[in-house]
């Protein structure tokens, strides 16, 4: 099963301890305030607090936690990025053992990024790789996929060093992956963090998605150009930290997971087409469109696991949220041939009925 969630757990770990970072830069101006409010009303010299507060006024002045809190959000969304595509590659060249089933524009950029190599290895100096290396490699991918484009992973993955959503869709496109920003823009949960803040209506948010989709992703392109900004001078004009605290961080988060999806959509689509997903069956009953009833036929099931949902074109990824067996909440099922009920996240989207036909992992 491939583990691109854990990625995305780390980097919504990362995000929270700068909201608490931020929290605690606008406490830090709420205690200067009461320091010298009982300093004034008292006429006690607290001589080491007033000192103390004075620093930290001239710091909370200053550009400084500014600068380290837009850096820091960019730069745990570039090593996300980086993680969870690296991890995404990997997982393809375990599943495709044949060249020729790779992606066509995978083998595109190896060979264009292979180029760039030798012609000008100065320029990726800091890759720990030499020209007979990557040659080598590349000659090995013919045989042996997971060996030769693993060890060319740097080379593939490279990408421009400002990830706007030009750069996320360019490098999605360079792997092959097809209709990666309607993928995003069309997901629930990025789609839920617009509608519920009221920015867009229902209505309003398809016409974006119709008409070009670049309005949504304004607040990853104003926190590219902050960090670029704060990177080569000293900013003046800010983003609210209070605004970056309730505001930016949640969509980051949103934007992450919803890449998260349609990266996991993608594996598994090829794992479909490349004959390695093992078929369950039609389910004998569909409950509140996201509760089936199916026999697992001779297949372990476990909670967590992914199933993939096909009707025609249709294809949904869905996790493994319950299992019951006779009414009982179980954790996995190891019997054969036994009618289980099979829970999966309540989302629209993710909606399922009796004509689809349900995939597992072999």
């Amino acid at each position: 099963m491939i583990n691109l969630r854990f990625y995305f757990d780390e980097y919504k770990r990362q995000l929270a301890e700068i909201r608490t970072f931020i929290q605690s830069v606008e406490l830090q101006k709420d205690v200067i305030s009461e320091i010298e409010f009982y300093e004034n009303k008292e006429k006690k010299r607290l001589n080491l607090l007033l000192q103390y507060s004075a620093i930290i006024k001239q710091v909370v002045e200053t550009p400084i936690q500014y600068n380290a809190a837009i850096i820091s959000i960019y730069g745990c969304f570039e090593q996300y990025i980086d993680n969870v595509f690296n991890e995404y590659c990997l997982a393809i060249y375990g599943i495709v053992d044949k060249y020729d089933n790779l992606p066509e524009k995978m083998k595109e950029k190896h060979i264009k990024k292979l180029g760039e190599f030798l012609s000008n290895p100065q320029r990726y100096k800091n890759y720990d790789l030499t020209d007979k290396q990557a040659v080598k490699n590349a000659v090995e991918a013919f045989n042996n996929p997971k060996e030769g484009f693993g060890n060319n992973q740097k080379l593939i993955l490279s990408h421009g060093g400002n990830l706007k959503i030009e750069q996320i869709l360019e490098l999605a496109n360079d792997l092959g992956i097809k209709n990666f920003e309607k993928s995003i823009v069309s997901n629930y949960l990025f789609k839920s963090y617009f509608l519920k803040r009221e920015l867009f209506n229902e209505e309003t948010y398809n016409r974006l998605i119709s008409n070009g989709s670049k309005r949504l992703f304004e607040m990853l392109d104003r926190l590219v150009q902050e960090r670029n900004n704060v990177a080569h001078g000293w900013v003046e004009t800010r983003i609210k930290l209070s605004d970056i605290a309730s505001e930016y961080i949640d969509y980051m988060e949103s934007l992450a997971e919803s890449i998260l999806e349609g990266l996991i959509k993608s594996f598994y689509i090829i794992k479909y087409e490349n004959d390695k997903m093992c078929l369950i069956g039609k389910p004998l009953k569909v409950i509140d469109h996201h509760i089936i009833c199916i026999n697992n036929r001779e297949i372990v099931l476990h909670k967590e696991d992914y199933l993939l949902a096909v009707k025609g074109n249709i294809i949904k990824v869905l996790t493994i949220k319950s299992i019951q067996k006779d009414g009982v909440d179980i954790e996995h099922i190891k019997e054969k041939n036994v009618d289980i009920g099979v829970g999966f996240e309540k989302r629209v989207d993710l909606n399922v009925d009796e004509k689809y036909e349900f995939y597992c992992e072999k």
